[in-house]
């Protein structure tokens, strides 16, 4: 059979020529295949191409520092490679209760002026390739910023969360600062008494110190018998007023100053109670400063005690008495669950809990006037519920979590763009 010349080939050379260009393009595909997986086995994940940060901590900087770390890596994961860098001992119990689902490493600190670890901090720095050092506290700070001396690639931001008490001006810290600090670093206060103590004990210019408080978690629902089973736990009557102090014992939380106004408080409201959290070196004395004072039917010892609401949605008022360390997270926690507070003024207190609007503030060791405050809010539901109302109020607006997480994502951005 003859075939006109039409462009199409004898039936048997095409299935031929055919056969053999699909093997050609199978062999091309593989050989294309093959490019694509080592090329993806060679090139950085999306995960390895976000900017990493990592969080610096030294000693008991962990105990402030971790709610804040645990907030950062859960609402920016999308957006940055998180780590952690400890500096300490190896038996040191903080370094050993890492954040969660957080890359942790420790580097050793021995005791006295060790300078080797700051090498070691810098060899650790460069092998992760690190683009941005989030410092919690000076201390870390000082370790970051000499460490940097081998490492200029790194960025330094520091959180400063709370202050010594006393605190004193140091030329020699305020020195190191002016040279070690660079103009493309940032520090943040987390509150405006911090920034003042950093502005006038540090050194530090006012333009290089803004403020961003630590947020508080939304707190969980509740429903009213929730409440009324852990104030019946706790021996509380319908008639009884529950005052919750969640604080550790030691000398700056000045629980004597409680105890001294209770002995006012109980002549005046026979159904209080007095909810003691915590633990430390002060709690045998300030036992038997209860027992002397025929005061235990009126002071519950709860020791420590898991985070939670439960307490302070119990609670009819929070209570704080500290003169040097005030736990600011607990006061914060206690106008979200919308429980007024009354308290001394110390640092940041009268920054979070506004005198006559959300609370009662009293002047440091003014026991008369700490009972006077808590009867008052005793004697009065209405009042209660009025503060409790602006108290959540402000919460909401100006210590939540979300608002926190917001201000540091600006500043990371800000400072990793240029």
């Amino acid at each position: 059979m003859v075939f006109a010349r039409s462009g199409i080939s004898d039936p048997s050379k095409r299935s031929e020529s055919t056969l053999a260009g699909q093997e050609k393009a199978r062999r091309s595909l593989d050989s294309e295949r093959r490019s694509v997986q080592y090329s993806k086995s060679n090139s950085p994940t999306n995960e390895e191409m976000k900017p990493k940060i990592v969080h610096l901590l030294e000693g008991r900087s962990a105990v402030e520092a971790e709610p804040l770390v645990q907030l950062l890596m859960r609402q920016l994961a999308h957006k940055y490679q998180f780590a952690s860098i400890r500096i300490g001992t190896l038996s040191s119990p903080l370094e050993a209760r890492p954040p969660s689902e957080l890359s942790v490493q420790l580097v050793e600190r021995r005791p006295g002026l060790d300078w080797r670890c700051s090498r070691r901090l810098a060899f650790l720095l460069q092998r992760e390739k690190v683009d941005l050092v989030h410092a919690h506290q000076s201390a870390a700070l000082f370790f970051g910023l000499f460490a940097r001396l081998q490492c200029v690639q790194v960025k330094m931001l520091c959180t400063e969360h709370v202050r010594p008490h006393p605190d004193y001006p140091s030329p020699r810290r305020a020195a190191m600062n002016r040279v070690l600090l660079e103009s493309r670093d940032r520090v943040v206060a987390a509150s405006l008494s911090v920034r003042q103590a950093l502005i006038l004990n540090e050194g530090l210019l006012p333009e290089q110190v803004g403020v961003i408080y630590n947020g508080v978690p939304k707190p969980a629902y509740q429903n009213r018998a929730d409440v009324q089973a852990t104030r019946t736990k706790l021996g509380i009557g319908s008639n009884g007023f529950l005052i919750l102090q969640a604080a550790p014992f030691d000398l700056w939380q000045n629980h004597s100053l409680a105890i001294q106004a209770m002995e006012q408080v109980v002549r005046e409201i026979p159904e209080v109670r007095l909810v003691l959290v915590g633990e430390g070196p002060e709690l045998g004395t300030i036992r038997t400063m209860v027992s002397r004072s025929n005061l235990e039917p009126y002071v519950t010892f709860l020791g420590a005690q898991p985070e939670g609401d439960s307490l302070l949605r119990a609670a009819d008022l929070v209570l704080s008495t500290s003169i040097g360390k005030a736990v600011t997270s607990r006061l914060i926690q206690a106008l979200a669950v919308g429980c007024p507070v009354v308290a001394t003024r110390d640092g940041a207190v009268a920054e979070i809990v506004e005198d006559r609007v959300s609370g009662f503030l009293v002047g440091p060791g003014d026991y008369g006037a700490l009972a006077e405050m808590i009867v008052r809010l005793g004697s009065s539901s209405a009042l209660r519920e009025q503060f409790g109302l602006q108290g959540r109020r402000r919460a909401l607006r100006m210590f939540s979590e979300q608002e926190t997480s917001d201000c540091y994502a600006k500043i990371y951005q800000a400072m990793l763009s240029r």
